[in-house]
């Protein structure tokens, strides 16, 4: 498992190509709720830790990207200072046993493709994604995070990697094929280890002024930033 500021199994039959989701049928979806209120629960400890490095209380304006049914959105528009937007390719209700009346109504729910999303640049101080980058294609959907996320915000992202499953007994040989079936679903088992590439600006500007000042930024949105950080951290 990743959890990167910057194993799951999968909730649902879902496909990957264009950065959607799709559930099979309705006897899926139920399933994947379940699935989705489960996995929440036991990453509840990882993700609490997380979020306070991140500072959510002070975060007013929040993304949920592959927020499914909402358990997590709901969970985040309590800790946040200002509302959170949902975000999934499927559109899905909140779970009515499971919401606070003002955590719901603090969520927005918005149905929209991970590589298109309908949102300005630098529209949000915090993106969060919960085993759902495995399904959409991570270069496109971490661009558009980039995007949309502000100089000054942060992505914290807990993926899978089941590139380091530990096997008990060592050699049954389940991790080989738990990654096959992952693939056959159209997920990507390694995302996690790719998540620090896929969230760091590549430009050469950023690499070679991040280098040179030692401080370990990266501009979120390429050169256009590159202003704004040459001011902060120049050398008076």
């Amino acid at each position: 498992m990743n959890g990167a500021a910057h194993g799951d199994a999968p909730s649902g039959d879902r496909e990957r190509g264009d950065g959607r989701s799709r559930l099979a049928n309705p006897l899926a979806s139920r399933l994947s709720r379940a699935l989705e209120a489960e996995q929440a629960r036991w990453l509840a400890p990882l993700r609490s830790r997380l979020l306070r490095r991140v500072d959510i209380a002070r975060r007013r304006r929040v993304l949920d990207l592959g927020a499914g049914g909402g358990t997590v959105a709901e969970e985040l528009a309590r800790r946040a200072a200002g509302p959170v937007v949902a975000v999934d390719v499927v559109a899905g209700e909140p779970d009515e046993a499971d919401a606070s009346a003002d955590a719901a109504r603090a969520v927005a729910r918005v149905t929209a493709d991970a590589v298109r999303l309908p949102f300005a640049d630098g529209s949000f101080e915090l993106a969060f994604c919960q085993a759902a980058l495995l399904w959409m294609p991570l270069a496109a959907a971490a661009a558009e995070l980039r995007r949309v996320v502000a100089d000054t915000g942060a992505v914290l992202a807990i993926e899978p990697d089941f590139g380091g499953m530990i096997e008990h007994p060592e050699g049954a040989g389940l991790a080989q094929v738990w990654r096959a079936a992952l693939s056959r679903a159209g997920a990507d088992p390694l995302v996690g280890r790719k998540l620090p590439g896929a969230l760091t600006c590549r430009c050469t500007w950023c690499q070679s002024w991040s280098r040179r000042r030692r401080h370990g930024s990266r501009c979120w949105r390429g050169c256009r930033s590159k202003r704004t950080n040459r001011e902060r951290w120049r050398t008076p």
